[in-house]
């Protein structure tokens, strides 16, 4: 069961508490993060490792870089700026060959091989060899990706669920990706359909309270899911 530690700052080092107040972890270290999978990675001299909840090194500090455990697995960097996955006893089931890396999301990681981006799962199998120009991380269940000069948009098995046709594409946000063909943007859903046709020479995504910014004709604009433009900010779009 994960205990919920809290972050403690003492002469310039970190350690961590209980929520009573109670030091459970002495601040002796660089840097910390937050327990994940009942480990948090911390940074000592001789670079990242994981503790335990007694403050003891479950894997020893050897690593450049490291992302949190996911799923009892951790994205890991060498100090030859090469990343691999490692599992909480500090198995390799992903050799450092990777030039780069996005964190998990739905089981799935991103990793950089040169200049070409593919999938690994949490096992450490390369789901999709690295083929794509450029990725982004998943967003709303789908990956931006760059391939053969254009973009479009996969699942978390590499399948392209929007095929690769526009000039250029943001990530998924609030149901919608702004996308740009011809030299003309506008928003896209996940069916790969116009719902807000490209008209405009700059989109931003969409924010939560249900609008954008927009540039059409030099001017600044705002803009609302229906397509509905606005001088000024829209106060409240349901």
């Amino acid at each position: 069961m994960e205990k919920s530690f809290e972050i403690i700052y003492k002469d310039n080092k970190k350690g961590f508490k209980s929520p009573d107040g109670k030091i459970v972890i002495e601040a002796k270290f660089i840097d910390v993060r937050n327990f994940e999978c009942e480990v948090a990675a911390v940074l000592d001299k001789d670079g990242w490792g994981f503790i335990r909840y007694d403050g003891d090194y479950m894997i020893k500090p050897v690593f450049k870089n490291c992302f949190d455990f996911y799923d009892d697995v951790a994205l890991v960097e060498n100090q030859r700026s090469k990343w691999g996955l490692i599992n909480k006893t500090g198995k390799m089931l992903l050799e450092h060959q990777f030039h780069g890396c996005y964190n998990f999301n739905d089981g799935i990681a991103l990793m950089r091989y040169r200049n070409r981006w593919g999938l690994v799962d949490t096992s450490g199998d390369v789901i999709v060899e690295p083929v794509f120009d450029d990725a982004s991380p998943f967003s709303e269940g789908l990956c931006r990706v760059k391939f053969h000069r254009k973009y479009g948009f996969i699942d978390n098995t590499g399948t392209f669920m929007i095929s690769p046709e526009f000039d250029q594409a943001s990530s998924f946000s609030e149901g919608l990706a702004n996308v740009e063909i011809n030299g003309k943007c506008g928003y896209i859903n996940k069916k790969g359909e116009f719902v807000i046709e490209p008209t405009f020479e700059v989109c931003l995504p969409f924010s939560k309270k249900g609008y954008t910014v927009v540039f059409l004709d030099g001017n600044k604009k705002y803009l609302d899911k229906s397509g509905k433009l606005y001088e000024s900010r829209p106060i409240i779009l349901e």
